[in-house]
C-alpha cells in the first residue's frame, strides 16, 4: 500500500500520477516518462518522502521485512541486531558511522555467502514483503569488476545509486563504469545496489530463484480446470531456441506491443526438462483475475539461455511477478525420476 495513502509530491502530484505517466518504475527508478530536465525524483520529495519511498508503483510504500536467513551472523559471530545497534550499516545499504575503516570491507565478514547488506533488514537487505516482495540478487552471484571490486564495495563506497546512476563516492577520474566491465557485466547490470541484479518473485523458498520464467497455461474446455507448466531460465553461453523464435535478443516487439510468429513453435525440447523432476502444488494464476485451484507443475532444472536474450526480455517486461504468497495450508510435492 502507498504510505502515506494520500501522499503527494511538492507539486501536488500523487502516486497515481507517477504510475499513469510512467515517471517511475516498480523497481524504484525513474521511468520513461520522467524528463531529465526535472532532475532526480528525490528532488520532488515532500516531508522527506519521494515517490520512490511512498508509492507502491515506484518500489516504495508500506512493506514488511525479515532478516534472511533468520538468525544470520557474520564470520565473527555478530548478528543483524549488533550491526544496527552499533550503527555499522545504514538502512539504505551503506556503511554506518560506527564502522571502522581499519576493519576492511563487509565482504571480509560474509557468512554463508551473505554479508550484512544482503541478510539484514536494518542494513537494507533481508526478505521484504508487500511492495518490496521482488527481492533482488546480484547477478552473476559473486560478481567482481575488472579491478576485483564487488557489488558490496560499490554500495559501501557510494560509487552508485539504487536507481542506476553514479554515486557521490565515484570520482570522475575513475572514468565510466563500462571501463570496469567484467564477464559482460558492469555494476549497473550486476549489482542490486546499483539498479541491476535479478528480481525474484513467485517461487521463493520452493525452488532456486531464476532470472526469467515461461508459463504454459492450459485449460480443459469441458471442465474448465486449469494447469500451468512453469519452466525457469538460467544464464548460459548459447541462445535458447524458443526465445530465438520469439525474436530475442533482437527483433522482438516493443513493450506493450505484439507481433505474429509464423510457423510452428516446437515446445518439446522445453518440456523435456520435466523428465528430470518437478514441483507440484495447487495455486493460482499469477496475473488477474488470479484464478485459484490451478494445478502447477514447475520444472526443477532450469533451461539455459544467453545473457543477451534474458537481458532483452527483462527490458521488455520489467517485472510480472506477484508478491510472494504465504504457504498457509497449501501442500507441495517434489517429484524426481526413479
Amino acid at each position: 500500500a502507498d504510505e502515506p495513502s494520500d501522499w503527494e509530491d511538492r507539486s501536488g502530484d500523487a502516486c497515481e500520477k507517477y504510475a499513469a505517466e510512467a515517471w517511475c518504475t516498480p523497481e524504484g527508478g525513474s521511468g520513461q516518462g520522467w524528463r531529465e530536465e526535472w532532475g532526480a525524483i528525490a528532488d520532488w520529495a515532500r516531508e522527506g518522502r519521494s515517490a520512490l519511498d511512498a508509492c507502491c508503483a515506484c518500489g516504495g510504500g508500506r512493506s514488511t521485512c525479515a532478516d534472511e536467513p533468520q538468525g544470520w551472523a557474520d564470520a565473527s559471530g555478530d548478528d543483524c541486531a549488533k550491526y544496527v545497534a552499533q550503527q555499522w550499516c545504514t538502512s539504505s545499504g551503506g556503511v554506518g558511522q560506527g564502522w571502522q575503516t581499519g576493519w576492511g570491507d563487509f565482504d571480509h565478514y560474509a557468512s554463508g555467502g551473505r554479508t550484512a547488506l544482503m541478510a539484514c533488514c536494518g542494513c537494507g537487505g533481508g526478505a521484504r514483503g508487500d511492495a518490496d516482495s521482488r527481492r533482488c540478487m546480484d547477478r552473476p552471484e559473486g560478481w567482481k569488476d575488472a579491478s576485483g571490486d564487488t557489488c558490496a564495495k560499490y554500495v559501501e563506497q557510494k560509487w552508485c545509486t539504487p536507481d542506476g546512476h553514479k554515486g557521490a563516492g565515484w570520482s570522475s577520474n575513475n572514468g565510466d563504469f563500462e571501463e570496469y566491465e567484467h564477464d559482460g557485466f558492469t555494476a549497473f547490470s550486476a549489482c542490486c545496489g546499483c539498479g541491476g541484479g535479478v528480481r525474484v518473485g513467485d517461487y521463493q523458498g520452493a525452488a532456486d530463484s531464476a532470472p526469467a520464467e515461461v508459463h504454459l497455461v492450459h485449460k480443459n474446455r469441458v471442465t474448465g480446470e486449469m494447469l500451468v507448466l512453469g519452466v525457469r531460465f538460467k544464464y548460459g553461453s548459447e541462445e535458447n531456441p524458443l526465445l530465438s523464435r520469439l525474436g530475442l535478443p533482437s527483433g522482438a516487439p516493443a513493450a506493450q506491443q505484439g507481433a505474429d510468429v509464423h510457423g510452428m513453435i516446437d515446445l518439446s525440447d522445453l518440456v523435456q526438462v520435466f523428465r528430470k523432476g518437478y514441483f507440484y502444488y495447487e495455486g493460482s494464476l499469477t496475473t488477474p483475475p488470479c484464478t485459484e485451484n490451478v494445478h502447477w507443475y514447475v520444472a526443477v532444472e532450469q533451461v539455459p539461455a544467453s545473457a543477451a536474450q534474458l537481458d532483452a526480455l527483462s527490458c521488455l517486461i520489467a517485472s510480472t511477478t506477484r508478491s510472494a504468497e504465504p504457504i498457509n495450508s497449501r501442500q507441495w510435492a517434489l517429484h524426481r525420476p526413479r
